[in-house]
């Protein structure tokens, strides 16, 4: 048992340790600064790569017994094809609820974007409209900040708004009560809700009653084809949820036609986001492979500080050795001694996490705008948070700060007392493979940056996509609004009218009209040979142009003929394919696809195959290139929903002006909006250029640090060597030749560190580029380089310590110590 006079003085003495250990710290202002910042760095970009990891794998956590709700998604397998869908039919829902017990709870809902939304005289188009029932919100557990929830979506007509949407267009105003229209239709606003988390797959602006869609029955309830609704299930606790895929299938198997297999699959909602590869998703899914590169990324940069601190710490222990002697000459024990040492590196190991947090908490802002996080930064208060640093400050000082400790208590007085240096072969073994293994992390991080810079490039490269994006504005026309047949020809007149008027503009070189546009507002069509039935059908993209689109475009052709003015024919009925779409319905080449017949949608017309494009990149390079079939927009009965406009240098803002009134007086309706497409078309490379950019900053933070070490290494080599280095300098030895003696080392640790790089790096990237479809080689020169710049940044590190000896009196150097 501790008397208390031991007590007195273990606390005297740890007072004395502390003050010892902070007088060190301010007589070596460099040093520390160093060690603080190299430690501080590192972990702080753990603790900013935690955030971001913590977000993405908590997505849709925040629902209320998420472990028990589901999305019910389809597949069709054919023989060519699988098509996998997170939409089903409407009346699936209500089977499931009617006859399976285990449902305790079921939702739907729809999704349009590019909505015209207004409200007294503000008109804009929206994204993100929502049509639910009432259970949506209950069961995404959605707090009201305005309105009953318990009524706000019961009553047809019914509008929810979210806070970005009640400010936009009722100010500080109470939208509740208040009429607005989405399309052709007037809602009421019964509520306010929360902006929809950023960690959530559902993206919302509005959220309206699902009584669109229930005044048509035969759509709802019997229409078991139309795969355009969400459906999510809540099973009763305990339930299996494989069992429960089993009994639905039958439902899915009423719905075979020959050649095609359906299916129904369980999503869990907390793995949409990272687990979710289906198409028509509400937001685009994470990438679970990015994930953890970043994590193990991360974990480097931080275990490279951590290398670091003990070869800093254990470099300067040289200079302690006679400090260690007397202390053990006067009686002080191993384990005082480990203790005192223990302390210092614990003391700068909590600068450095004071120092991190400063710097995460200055880095949130830019770095939540980076990947898309909702964080402020109190929130690093948060339980989570705090453990988190907590215990990664508890592997630094049990790691890093151990070993310091250990290494200067061993110190026997007799060497140090004959003048023989406490530094061993093995402490020399230790550091150097630390410093090697430094440099193989950083070599692996610039082997990544350098590729994922070059496959980014690749894609974002316009000589890849097949058209032409330089030099297009985009004026976007009510595009995915639902048009009446009454109203569909007044809308064609009004546009064509449009067009006339755009191209009288001296500004405007060409113009041209379509449905859609290459990464906007595609939409699919049923497809098949005319001498096949329809289980054969195919699912392609339809595109609807006009005679101007191709050229305007640069859209090469590769067989036959483009549309003609000259033909009326063309505009009735005539398609183009592109060549993937020609292999796809099993014709050998273009010339194989001419004159042949199709058969699109519900249509019983054939339709004359009179050209074939090249395939062009009308989504990211990520997808392959999807089967594609162009037609006249008025032969597919859907409205013009883009202008393409050619403006020559200098006219751009004359001609915004101009065609923002010609606009107005021709579709006061729609509000006026219009897109570069070369900028609007690089949205498809967002997640990886925010990838380009975070792996970017952690090249550049682990070369800093790695350098940090090796200064520290060449510190100590340096000052081992010291009487060395004036001997030779006084038997003639220039400073050219001491500079190589000392560097000459360096080539061995990165050479071994490029061995250790390289295999690593080439399996990691060689899985990292099966993301997509089109990518760059794995070229030799990328690691070349990567080993140059490794080489250039080590010996550049080691000469700069190797010059200072060099130069120094070789007189001073032999009374060293």
């Amino acid at each position: 048992m501790i008397t208390m006079n031991e007590a007195r003085r273990e606390a005297v003495m740890f007072k004395n340790q502390l003050k010892y250990a902070f007088r060190r710290l301010a007589r070596h202002r460099g040093y520390s600064a160093v060690n603080v910042f190299g430690l501080a760095t590192g972990m702080a970009t753990c603790f900013l790569l935690f955030f971001y990891v913590h977000f993405e794998l908590t997505y849709d956590r925040f629902i209320p017994e998420a472990q028990d709700k589901y999305r019910v998604a389809l597949s069709i397998r054919g023989e060519d094809a699988t098509w996998e869908s997170a939409q089903i039919s409407a009346p699936a829902a209500l089977a499931f609820h009617d006859r399976f017990p285990q449902v305790e709870r079921i939702v739907r809902f729809a999704r349009e974007s590019n909505q015209v939304v207004a409200f007294q005289d503000r008109i804009f188009q929206e994204d993100g409209i929502l049509y639910g029932d009432p259970e949506f919100i209950p069961y995404f557990g959605i707090r009201l900040s305005a309105g009953n929830p318990d009524t706000a979506l019961s009553r047809p007509g019914t509008l929810l708004v979210t806070e970005t949407m009640r400010r936009k267009y009722f100010g500080a105003v109470s939208p509740l009560g208040r009429r607005l229209a989405i399309g052709d239709t007037d809602y009421e606003v019964t509520g306010v809700v929360p902006d929809a988390p950023n960690n959530s797959h559902l993206g919302y602006n509005f959220i309206a009653s699902f009584d669109r869609f229930a005044g048509d029955q035969a759509f709802t309830k019997e229409n078991w084809t139309k795969n355009e609704f969400y459906t999510y299930v809540e099973l009763a606790e305990g339930s299996d949820p494989r069992r429960f895929e089993e009994q639905i299938q039958p439902l899915a198997d009423e719905l075979e036609s020959p050649g095609w297999d359906y299916r129904y699959m369980l999503q869990n909602v907390t793995d949409i986001h990272l687990r979710s590869r289906l198409g028509g998703e509400i937001k685009p899914p994470g990438n679970a492979t990015n994930l953890l590169i970043l994590s193990v990324i991360g974990s480097f940069v931080f275990f490279i500080a951590c290398f670091n601190f003990v070869n800093l710490s254990t470099a300067r222990s040289i200079q302690r050795a006679t400090e260690v002697g007397i202390r053990k000459v006067v009686g002080a024990t191993r384990m005082q001694l480990v203790r005192q040492f223990a302390g210092e590196a614990l003391l700068i190991i909590l600068l450095a996490l004071a120092g991190a947090i400063g710097l995460t908490v200055i880095a949130v802002p830019a770095f939540q705008n980076l990947v898309g996080l909702s964080l402020e930064s109190r929130d690093i208060l948060k339980p989570v948070y705090v453990l988190f640093f907590g215990g990664l400050t508890l592997v630094a000082g049990l790691g890093a700060g151990s070993y310091p400790a250990f290494f200067m208590a061993r110190f026997s007085p007799e060497q140090i007392i004959k003048g023989i240096t406490p530094s061993g072969a093995k402490s020399q073994v230790v550091r150097k493979a630390l410093v090697t293994l430094q440099f193989a992390v950083a070599s692996v991080l610039i082997i990544c940056a350098l590729l994922i810079n070059r496959q980014i490039s690749f894609m974002k490269d316009q000589r890849q996509f097949g058209f032409k994006t330089e030099d297009l504005i985009v004026l976007r026309a009510g595009s995915g609004m639902k048009v009446p047949a009454s109203a569909l020809e007044n809308i064609t007149n009004r546009a064509l009218s449009l067009k006339e008027e755009f191209a009288r503009h001296p500004a405007i070189e060409r113009i041209s009209v379509s449905t859609w546009v290459p990464g906007r507002g595609m939409t699919q069509n049923s497809v098949r040979k005319s001498d096949e039935d329809w289980s054969h059908k195919r699912a392609f993209y339809d595109l609807g142009l006009d005679f101007d689109f191709l050229s305007q475009y640069g859209i090469e052709l590769v067989g036959g003929r483009t549309f003609d003015r000259a033909m009326p024919s063309d505009a009735a009925g005539a398609v183009l394919l592109n060549e993937t779409a020609v292999s796809d319905l099993g014709w050998a080449s273009p010339e194989d696809a001419l004159g042949r017949e199709i058969v699109l949608g519900g249509d019983e017309d054939a339709r004359p195959i009179i050209g074939v494009v090249k395939d062009f990149h009308y989504m990211g390079l990520q997808s392959p290139i999807e089967p594609l079939v162009l037609q006249h927009f008025r032969a597919g009965g859907r409205p013009i929903g883009y202008f393409t406009l050619s403006v020559e240098a200098g006219g751009l803002r004359d001609m915004v002006r101009f065609a923002e009134r010609t606009w107005a007086r021709l579709f006061p309706e729609y509000p006026f909006e219009y897109f570069f497409l070369d900028d609007d078309f690089q949205r498809f490379y967002g997640k990886e250029e925010r990838l380009r950019q975070l792996i970017g900053a952690l090249t550049f933070l682990g070369i800093f640090i790695t350098g940090l070490g090796l200064w520290g290494l060449s510190s100590l080599s340096t000052e081992q060597r010291i009487k060395e280095i004036g001997i030779r300098k006084v038997m003639g030895a220039s400073a050219p030749g001491i500079i190589l003696l000392l560097s000459r080392d360096v080539l061995m640790w990165v050479l071994a560190a490029n061995v250790i790089a390289w295999p690593v790096s080439y399996a990691v990237l060689r899985n990292w580029l099966q993301n997509f479809a089109y990518r760059t080689d794995l070229s030799p020169l990328v690691f070349v380089s990567s080993a140059v710049f490794a080489l250039i940044i080590a010996l550049t590190t080691v000469t700069l310590q190797a010059r200072k000896a060099a130069r120094a009196n070789p007189v001073e150097s032999l009374r060293y110590e």
